[in-house]
């Protein structure tokens, strides 16, 4: 069997917003707690605090809105 790839653009805007935020969130916490966090420049280059206040700040959003 052999594997075919398929690309689709998209634009982000397709995306609603509450699964932006979701994605974020798991993308710095997993950045801060996992053994082997997924790559990612921007996180890199961010600090420890400011990893903890996006996190935070990203807690309030979701915890006021749903």
């Amino acid at each position: 069997m052999t594997n075919t790839n398929v690309t689709v653009s998209v634009n982000i805007s397709q995306f609603p917003t509450d699964v932006l935020i979701t994605e974020l969130y798991n993308r710095v916490y997993d950045d801060m707690n996992d053994e082997e966090p997924r790559y990612d420049p921007l996180l890199n280059n961010m600090t420890p605090n400011d990893k903890i206040k996006v996190l935070s700040a990203i807690g309030w959003i979701t915890k006021e809105d749903v």
